[in-house]
């Protein structure tokens, strides 16, 4: 794949990730009415399980299974193809397809911590 498919993918997943985790504007201001001073690390906790029980998360468990899904079954199909029709001695693609699958991973989660992390902090702000 050529640097620019890769690049309009990783746009496609990172807007669709987002959307589906980013509260809407009217159930985002809903926030825990506490006497006293917050601390942020109990509003991060706050945060995480608030962005984790919306509705909308569900899809984006569901795009990062069948991103990880299409990842693998797309590296099993070039493994079998190249088997079938190279001639050579049959090779081994799992180790691509464990190293990308492991970066779409990392990605999806460095997305969640920092929409939760900004989240977070807007409300800890006001």
């Amino acid at each position: 794949m050529s640097f620019s498919e890769i690049a309009i993918m990783v746009l496609v997943f990172s807007g669709l990730f987002i959307y589906f985790l980013v509260p809407f504007e009217r159930s985002a201001n809903i926030t825990n009415q506490q006497k006293g001073k917050l601390i942020f690390n109990r509003v991060l906790k706050d945060r995480i399980f608030y962005i984790l029980h919306q509705k909308k998360a569900i899809f984006a468990c569901i795009l990062l299974v069948v991103t990880l899904l299409g990842t693998w079954f797309g590296y099993a199909t070039a493994e079998d193809h190249i088997n079938a029709h190279s001639g050579y001695s049959p090779i081994s693609m799992k180790e691509n397809a464990y190293f990308t699958m492991g970066i779409v991973l990392l990605y999806s989660l460095f997305l969640f911590f920092l929409i939760v992390f900004m989240n977070a902090l807007k409300v800890y702000k006001e």
